[in-house]
């Protein structure tokens, strides 16, 4: 969120199937919108967030992708470490690293620890070496999108589905309840209600 969207995906739950399908989104794509007096231009999707209100985004998604969206969770790059960090503790995710990445965005010492170096094999549990992770874009667009993609997927599966699987109704509403404590600039419109 802010000046653009770095990742995008859309999560499919099926409670029948108990089963969760991401969906990565191109956020490099095109599409067609109407902002401000400039009338209608193309707009890559990454940017939406400057002219367009979530509720427009999310109908711009559906619309591109034939998806019907009810919910979504937009996280900025600072309440996206600091919700990793909190659901991840106990260390119960980690991401192995596939490839060596490197890549330098800033030369500033406050701005250094945005900037990329890990080694093939190296295993990742923070907040903010995974938000790096999914950011890298040392390679293609689909590798970006499948990475960010199996991330999301085994993060929900190992951190989320875990208190589900065991019946654990208080730890998903702990869970939930100290990310909205904790994660401030987290935008959602999801209700602890609708997420029990």
């Amino acid at each position: 969120t802010g000046d653009s969207v770095e990742a995008m995906a859309i999560l499919d739950v099926d409670k029948d199937e108990e089963n969760i399908t991401i969906y990565p989104i191109n956020t490099d794509a095109d599409v067609y919108v109407g902002y401000g007096t400039a009338g209608s231009v193309n707009v890559k999707i990454s940017d939406l967030c400057k002219y367009k209100d979530m509720s427009y985004i999310m109908e711009k998604i559906s619309a591109v992708t034939s998806i019907n969206i009810d919910y979504y969770v937009s996280f900025s790059a600072s309440s996206f470490i600091t919700a990793v960090d909190e659901l991840n503790k106990k260390k119960i995710y980690s991401y192995t690293v596939p490839k060596d990445m490197m890549h330098t965005y800033s030369l500033l010492p406050e701005l250094q620890e945005y900037n990329i170096d890990f080694k093939k094999g190296e295993k990742l549990t923070s907040g903010i070496d995974l938000y790096n992770v999914l950011r890298y874009v040392g390679d293609s667009q689909s590798d970006r999108m499948s990475r960010q993609s199996s991330v999301a997927r085994d993060m929900v599966k190992k951190l989320i589905t875990s208190h589900i699987a065991n019946k654990d109704v208080k730890g998903v509403v702990s869970t939930f309840n100290t990310l909205l404590k904790t994660v401030k600039e987290c935008e959602t419109n999801i209700t602890l209600d609708t997420f029990i």
